[in-house]
């Protein structure tokens, strides 16, 4: 993670995992919902996909609600009319664009460790710690409740990746849901 790597997860959208060799080669482009066994020593970063609509979606998302008074679900409708499947396949909902928007892997940079959710253990600045039961809450299911980790706890990799927008549209993007979210209160 320190070094940009995925841990795991899968890619946003308009992102793809690429499987890169012990040199840092890339040997092989995985799609989400594609499965592929990792050779030791192989890691995998995120690449541009190369379905240009999502791509193209991902640019469309963050410059219109920079650049107009169209809110989260505006988009979501905006793309639902246009029949553009969303991240999961189905229609797009206004928390999937708000996601979206607030995720700084657009920008190229990585970052993990920004919730626990593991039952017995979890790791936060770099450190895998035993988690004390008393901050273990378990959903009816038996599964731990994910726990937002301090922002210091973050591991944060700049430009681990390809960005697909600009870090100052991001900013302005980021200052408007703030903006919006205190005129809210």
């Amino acid at each position: 993670a320190e070094k940009g790597f995925l841990c795991g997860q899968a890619a946003p959208y308009g992102y793809d995992r690429m499987l890169v060799d012990e040199r840092g080669e890339p040997r092989q482009r995985v799609r989400n919902g594609d499965r592929l066994p990792k050779p030791r020593g192989w890691r995998t970063t995120l690449v541009r996909s190369d379905d240009a609509i999502k791509v193209s979606t991902v640019c469309w998302l963050f410059e219109t609600y920079a650049n107009t008074d169209t809110g989260m679900r505006g988009l979501a409708d905006a793309l639902n009319e246009k029949g553009i499947p969303g991240p999961t396949g189905g229609p797009w909902y206004s928390a999937s664009i708000k996601a979206m928007l607030e995720n700084r892997n657009y920008t190229g940079t990585y970052t993990w460790a920004k919730r626990r959710e593991g039952k017995y253990y979890s790791v936060a600045a770099g450190q895998i710690r035993e988690r004390s039961r008393s901050e273990v809450r378990l959903s009816p299911a038996g599964k731990p409740h994910a726990v937002d980790n301090p922002r210091e706890a973050w591991m944060v990799a700049e430009n681990a990746h390809e960005p697909l927008i600009d870090a100052g549209l991001f900013e302005r993007v980021q200052a408007k849901i703030h903006e919006r979210r205190r005129s809210k209160n």
